[in-house]
């Protein structure tokens, strides 16, 4: 009866490690990917649509798949520290829009594909509104809103982040934590778009792009400076800046250069992580926001 029940326990083992990620009950990694829309990697190419890889849930933490390589051999070799496959639950607004599948390439071609898996199967990924510019990022081409996709349907917003504006105190405290970031400004002329000089901006110039709010009375806002000159990509304070107002009315930097995917409780915790996209010159990738603005995880490309 011991050899029995011995081998049986090992049988038992053997077949847990058989089986593919998830299927043992064992507990998994929430994961965080993001819908995309693409442009072809040449000329005449279609679109294709992808799911990248993005972020992982380990604890109480949320950390980001690798994204950077630095040579081919890397691209070579990076996919095999991705899920293989992964059944998506696609989200926008704190809803469920549809679901997806998709695989890892044996390798990614170019540094701009690390993390992207092919959509598997007859169903058509979801698209929410028409191709914009908006969504481009650095190539500029129009695309497809970019949406939060979950390996567990946890898609709901219990912060109910929704866009706002804001109020006439609100907006000159967040001029003010800008003019504290940014106290010298150069810029050009239009007699002179190469040299640029000292450049006096007034509240006019500081313009709340965007706002928006929840319902536990956090507040984050974009701030645009207007009135730049200067010939080629604009300089850090003309990029977009983002703030984040506390309950209390304090106001914080929280980053620039990027605009706001969606928002929603992708952890299960009771608490909604925020996604945004990196928008910068000749970079890409996506920034999770999380524990009250505390904490945050980058993938970048």
């Amino acid at each position: 009866m011991m050899l029995e029940r011995h081998l049986a326990v090992a049988f038992l083992a053997a077949l847990v490690f058989a089986l593919p990620p998830g299927a043992s009950g064992q507990m998994q990694p929430t994961l965080v990917g993001i819908l995309e829309d693409n442009p072809g990697h040449y000329a005449g190419n279609p679109h294709y649509r992808d799911v990248r890889v993005v972020f992982r849930k380990e604890g109480a933490g949320w950390f980001a798949f690798p994204s950077n390589c630095p040579d081919q051999d890397c691209l070579k070799t990076i996919a095999a520290k991705f899920p293989a496959q992964v059944n998506w639950t696609v989200s926008f607004d704190g809803k469920q829009v549809g679901q997806v599948v998709s695989r890892t390439p044996p390798s990614f071609d170019f540094y701009s594909t690390v993390g992207q898996q092919t959509i598997v199967g007859s169903t058509a990924p979801p698209t929410i509104g028409k191709p914009s510019a908006d969504f481009a990022g650095f190539l500029g081409e129009p695309v497809y809103r970019p949406l939060v996709a979950i390996s567990e349907p946890n898609y709901r917003d219990p912060e109910d982040w929704k866009p706002t504006q804001l109020s006439t105190d609100t907006t000159a405290a967040v001029r003010k934590a800008f003019r504290n970031r940014f106290p010298k400004v150069a810029n050009c002329s239009k007699q002179d778009i190469e040299h640029g000089k000292p450049w006096p901006y007034t509240d006019a110039n500081i313009r709340v792009n965007k706002a928006y709010a929840s319902n536990r009375h956090w507040l984050i806002a974009e701030v645009l400076l207007s009135g730049y000159e200067c010939d080629g990509p604009s300089a850090e304070p003309f990029s977009s800046q983002w703030f984040v107002i506390t309950p209390e009315q304090q106001v914080h930097f929280l980053d620039s250069s990027m605009w706001l995917v969606d928002a929603g409780d992708y952890g299960n915790d009771g608490k909604s992580e925020l996604v945004f996209s990196i928008d910068d010159y000749n970079r890409g990738g996506y920034k999770l926001f999380y524990d009250d603005f505390r904490q945050r995880a980058i993938f970048e490309f």
